[in-house]
Order: C-alpha cells, then sequence, then structure tokens
C-alpha cells in the first residue's frame, strides 16, 4: 500500500520556522544583549543606543502596505531580505559611531520586514485554511527558541571576542543557516505544485464563479469602519510597547540590579523558552476558542509579568518575570496572522495584514527607546515598569468591557468559527 506523503505545507512551515529562528530571534529580540557593551564603547545613552532599534522598526513600518500590496515572488522576496539583513548586521560590526548605526538600520529595516512576519503570514496563509492558528504557532515559535539559543551565544561571542566580531558572525550565521529555506523550500501557494490548501473544502467551490473558492471575510475599508478593531489594534500598540520595552531592556535591568550577565542571559533564554511554547499554546487555542481568547490571556500575563519585574532583585520572582513576560510576548508575533485570518478573514488578507502588522510595528519602535529615555532621566527602569504595568491594566479592562458592549449590541460578534458577523 502506497505511503502517504507530508503535505507540503508542512515544509513551508518549517521554512517559516527557520526564518523566525534566525531572522527574528538575531536582529529583533538579541539585541538587547549589545546595549551595554556598545554604549559603553561608543561613549553614547542607551536611549541613543535604542533608537536605532526603533528606526529600523520605523522603516518596516513605512513599508508594510506595500509589501501587503508586493505581487513579487514570496521565494525571492525572503531571500532578498535576508541577504540585506545579513550584510548589514556584520556591517554593525564596523561602525565607528552613532550615525552609522542609523544609517544601517535604514536598510536593514527594510530586509528585516520582507523576510519575517508579513511574508511569513502570508505564506501560512495560502497553505492552510484550516489549522491555521496552530501552523502559525509552530512557525513562529522559532523566534522564541532562536532568541533562547542565540541570545547565550551572542552573549559569549561579546565576552570573547568583542561586540563588533560578535555581530559579523551573527550576520554570517543569518545567510547560511536560512538562504537554503528561502530559495530552495519556499512555494507561494499550493497551485504552484498542483495540490490545494490544507483543509481546502472541494464541495465549497461554486459553479457559478468559475470554480473558485468563495472568500469570506471583510475588507480594509470595511474593517476600519469598526470601532472594534480600532480597539483591538489599541491593544496590539500597548502590548508591543510593553514586549518589546520590557525584551530591549531585560538583560540590563537585570544586571542594573545586581545580578550577574551570565544570569541575565539566564532570563531571557528561560523567557524565550516559555515564548516558544506561548505561541503554540495561543496557536491551538486560537484555533479552539478564537482570536479574542488570546488577546486577553496575553495581557493578563503581561501585565503579571510586570509586577514580578519590580520585584526581580528576589531571584525567583526574576525567573517568574522571564517567563510571564515570555509568554505574554508572544501574541505580539502570533497575534497579528491569527487576528487577521480568524476575526477579519481572507477577502482582503495581505491588506488588512498589513495594517495589523503596521500597528505592531507601532508598538515595537515606541517601546525600546520610551525605556531607554525613563533610564536616562532617573538612572533607573522601575518608573518604566510601573507606566507599563498600569497601561496594561487599563488596556486588558477596555478590551474586555468592549468585547461585552459590542456583542450585547451585535454591532460585532466574533465567533469560533473564525470570521466575524458585523451588524
Amino acid at each position: 500500500m502506497k505511503k502517504k506523503s507530508i503535505f507540503y505545507g508542512w515544509w513551508i512551515v518549517v521554512s517559516c520556522f527557520v526564518l523566525m529562528f534566525v531572522m527574528m530571534s538575531i536582529v529583533s529580540m538579541v539585541m538587547g544583549i549589545f546595549v551595554i557593551p556598545v554604549s559603553a564603547e561608543l561613549n553614547i545613552s542607551r536611549t541613543q543606543f535604542s533608537l536605532y532599534f526603533t528606526i529600523l522598526s520605523g522603516v518596516g513600518l513605512l513599508i508594510s502596505p506595500a509589501i501587503g500590496r508586493s505581487k513579487m515572488d514570496l521565494r525571492v522576496m525572503t531571500s532578498l531580505g535576508v541577504i540585506l539583513c545579513g550584510i548589514c548586521f556584520m556591517a554593525l560590526g564596523y561602525c565607528k559611531n552613532l550615525i552609522m548605526f542609523y544609517i544601517i538600520s535604514v536598510v536593514m529595516g527594510i530586509g528585516f520586514k520582507v523576510c519575517t512576519n508579513i511574508p511569513a503570514s502570508i505564506l501560512l496563509a495560502n497553505w492552510f485554511k484550516e489549522k491555521s492558528g496552530t501552523a502559525v504557532g509552530i512557525a513562529f515559535a522559532g523566534a522564541g527558541i532562536g532568541n533562547m539559543i542565540f541570545t547565550p551565544i551572542a552573549n559569549y561571542l561579546i565576552s570573547v571576542y568583542g561586540w563588533r566580531s560578535a555581530y559579523v558572525i551573527l550576520g554570517v550565521l543569518m545567510m547560511i543557516i536560512t538562504l537554503p529555506f528561502t530559495m530552495f523550500i519556499i512555494k507561494n501557494k499550493p497551485s504552484d505544485l498542483g495540490i490545494v490548501a490544507y483543509g481546502e473544502r472541494q464541495h465549497s467551490r461554486s459553479a457559478k464563479d468559475g470554480g473558485k473558492e468563495e472568500v469570506q471575510g471583510y475588507t480594509l475599508s470595511e474593517l476600519m469602519k469598526t470601532p472594534f478593531f480600532w480597539i483591538i489594534m489599541f491593544c496590539m500598540i500597548v502590548v508591543n510597547i510593553v514586549s518589546c520595552g520590557i525584551n530591549s531592556h531585560l538583560p540590563s535591568y537585570m544586571q542594573d540590579i545586581g545580578h550577574s550577565a551570565t544570569f541575565a542571559a539566564f532570563i531571557v533564554s528561560s523567557g524565550s523558552l516559555m515564548l516558544t511554547f506561548g505561541k503554540v499554546i495561543l496557536g491551538f487555542m486560537s484555533d479552539k476558542l478564537g482570536g479574542t481568547s488570546i488577546v486577553a490571556i496575553s495581557c493578563a500575563a503581561l501585565t503579571l509579568s510586570l509586577v514580578a519585574l519590580m520585584g526581580s532583585p528576589v531571584t525567583i520572582l526574576a525567573i517568574f518575570a522571564g517567563l510571564l513576560h515570555g509568554f505574554g510576548t508572544s501574541f505580539g508575533s502570533v497575534g497579528p496572522p491569527i487576528i487577521t485570518r480568524q476575526l477579519f478573514g481572507e477577502k482582503d488578507y495581505s491588506s488588512v495584514m498589513s495594517v495589523v502588522s503596521m500597528t505592531s510595528g507601532i508598538g515595537m519602535a515606541i517601546g525600546a527607546p520610551f525605556c531607554g529615555v525613563i533610564y536616562d532621566l532617573t538612572g533607573e527602569y522601575t518608573l518604566s515598569w510601573i507606566i507599563f504595568l498600569i497601561a496594561m491594566i487599563g488596556c486588558t479592562a477596555w478590551f474586555l468591557i468592549s468585547l461585552k458592549s459590542n456583542e450585547k449590541r451585535a454591532a460585532i460578534i466574533f465567533t469560533r468559527d473564525g470570521y466575524s458577523k458585523m451588524g
């Protein structure tokens, strides 16, 4: 009897996992390890250094709509992005001043955005009609595993070879690990191989539309007129401000309050492990309970992490803070594609996804420099954590109250099956 072959879409999941494992973790998450050594050698403030990541995120923010509308082959797009990021990361090792960091971050911002969350989300949406949340959760879990692995590696490289060599080595690793997947495994859509997406229902095809499956969901213009859409977007901005702000300064904070650099790296790695599980758990939960459930759960986890963070001079609370932060932060990457697909549908997926991703980028661009400014003004991070805690409590309460209110008015009703009914 002929063995049933593995659905090719799972190889797409593996490829997206590798993109997140390498590109998202190194470019976006490991940067916190470089804050202290780079700031010390170049004699700059942590705010000034953190601004380079704000520029990187801001560039990605600006080009997000163009990526959503682009017709470029995703294999070519992601490969070019990996090459740009790899070269730029290597170039960071040769920076003599802050301006060079800023200039490189502009180019790297373009490369980073075209090889990470948006193209990966589009790929997964093309290949999975069912279990999309699970596929996204598995693929995006790569960032957490990558952070867990590359954070201690970066810390080791900096301590042994210096931060300049660490940048160069990590840039080379990016290209060596990732390019084989983007160049040879990624395929835009199932039809490229003469197959259909996972879970695509043949009986839903209609002769009237020429055999094409009816696409459900809403256009971007329809959603932008809906209050709850903007509430979701606001929550995503706040979550990303908090998660990125903590992530970028967590290693520095742990050392400032008396922990060693090794323990700080352990906290980041532990959080990354929870980040990995969190993405898979949230993806699975979204398939079972719907997209709104993961918003509430992630907000609650981040809120609790901030409480623990303020008690982090106590070792056990520091560990809890890292774990809760890792779980809550998992929403930042899996949230946009899951919410776009399950709550807003596939009718205008690329355009809606680009806007949802843009809101995440706004939060990412604000979080790191905000904490840096607070640190420069006060000499510590405590005020940042207090502000974040108040913001998270307010955001969570507003989301839950608005959800209940909207359901009562039937203005928007989000269903477990994934699509919203707008009245």
